[in-house]
C-alpha cells in the first residue's frame, strides 16, 4: 500500500497488479495534482478508507477475495464518494452490472491515462457532496429540558419517553432553535410551550387559574393554558 502527499483531492487506486497501481498513482499526482493512496484488495482499501477520507475509489473488478463489484457495492451503500471501476472486462455487461452497483464511470483497460484523468475530473466536478472544504456532519439528536428530539426520524421524546406527535411547521421550528443556539432569531408568532416543551402559538390573551395568572399557548392540536 502506498501513498503520495499531495491535496487537491484523496484517490484510491485499487487494484491488484502493482505496474498499474503505480502507473495511476505517478500519472494522477503529477498531472492532477492528487494525492494518491494504493491497495491490492478489499482489506487494504477499508484500511485506507478507515485512516483517511477519500473522495474517489479507481477499483478493479477482478480482486483476489471480494471482487470489484461486491466492493463498489459496499462503498455506495456506506459511503457517496466517486468511483470508477477500471478493468479489463469491457463486455457491456459487465459495464452495466458495475453502473447499477453504484460506480460513476466505468474505463476498461488497456486506457489512456489522460482519459482516466478526464473522467477523475468530471466525476468529482458532478459530485455535489465532494467538495474541499467538508462541511461539519449535522447533529442527530439533541436533548433539553429532559426531552429529546432525533433530528433525522423527526421525533420527539418527553421526559418520561413518551414519543410526541409534531407536525412539520412544530418539527420546523424546534430544528431551527436547536441548529442555531445563541441566536436571536425573528418573532414568527410562535414560541415553546412551558406546559409540554412544544412549540406553540402564542395568542396574547391572559389566563386566569387558581387565582394566578399566565399565557395561553395554542398548538395545532390543543390549547395548553
Amino acid at each position: 500500500m502506498g501513498q503520495t502527499k499531495l491535496d487537491n483531492g484523496h484517490i484510491l487506486v485499487v487494484d491488484d497488479q502493482p505496474e498499474i497501481c503505480a502507473l495511476v498513482q505517478e500519472y494522477l499526482s503529477s498531472e492532477g495534482h492528487y494525492r494518491v493512496s494504493t491497495a491490492q484488495d478489499g482489506a487494504g482499501m477499508r484500511r485506507v478508507m478507515a485512516q483517511s477520507p477519500v473522495d474517489l475509489v479507481i477499483l478493479d473488478l477482478i480482486l483476489p477475495g471480494e471482487d470489484g463489484l461486491t466492493l463498489a457495492r459496499s462503498i455506495r451503500e456506506e459511503t457517496n464518494v466517486g468511483i470508477i471501476i477500471l478493468s479489463g472486462r469491457g463486455e457491456p455487461v459487465e459495464r452495466i452490472i458495475g453502473l447499477e452497483m453504484g460506480a460513476d464511470d466505468y474505463l476498461p483497460k488497456p486506457f489512456l491515462p489522460r482519459e482516466l484523468l478526464a473522467r477523475v475530473k468530471s466525476v468529482l466536478r458532478r459530485a455535489p457532496t465532494r467538495t474541499k472544504e467538508k462541511q461539519a456532519p449535522a447533529r442527530s439528536k439533541a436533548r433539553f429540558a429532559g426531552w429529546t428530539l432525533d433530528l433525522s426520524s423527526r421525533e420527539l421524546c418527553s421526559p418520561s419517553g413518551k414519543e410526541v406527535e409534531l407536525t412539520t411547521g412544530e418539527f420546523d421550528l424546534l430544528a431551527a432553535f436547536i441548529n442555531n443556539p445563541n441566536q436571536v432569531r425573528p418573532a414568527t408568532g410562535c414560541s415553546i410551550s412551558p406546559a409540554t416543551g412544544k412549540p406553540g402559538r402564542k395568542t396574547g390573551r391572559s389566563t386566569s387559574r387558581s387565582g394566578g395568572s399566565g399565557t395561553s399557548w395554542r398548538t395545532a392540536r390543543n390549547d395548553h393554558r
